[in-house]
């Protein structure tokens, strides 16, 4: 007799499941980095004198290379979830390829 049990450790994949991942992907990773890229400097710019004189000598063009480094570690990975979407895009389209050569054409 056949095992009809529901196996929950396995994970069925589709070219529609792909899409959606994608899609959170670009809606909870991409749009939310690319906001943040675009505002780390209006977003953190401080008046020169914040520091004070002598503060704004010794720590003035550390927190400016720190917004800098934030900024290009923010589009590093706003370029890999650039990267990741297009590989999953060209796996779901070799998926949908898969999907539709292995359905059956029946003609009546």
């Amino acid at each position: 007799m056949r095992d009809t049990k529901i196996r929950r450790d396995v994970i069925h994949v589709s070219s529609a499941a792909i899409k959606s991942t994608m899609n959170a992907i670009d809606a909870n990773l991409t749009t939310p980095l690319e906001s943040l890229q675009r505002n780390v400097k209006p977003q953190t710019d401080l008046p020169e004198d914040s520091f004070g004189t002598i503060g704004g000598w010794l720590l003035g063009g550390i927190y400016r290379e720190m917004q800098e480094d934030t900024e290009d570690l923010v589009g590093d990975a706003v370029y890999l979830m650039g990267a990741w979407t297009r590989t999953l895009d060209y796996a779901r389209r070799n998926w949908r390829t898969a999907e539709e050569l292995s359905s059956m054409n029946v003609r009546i």
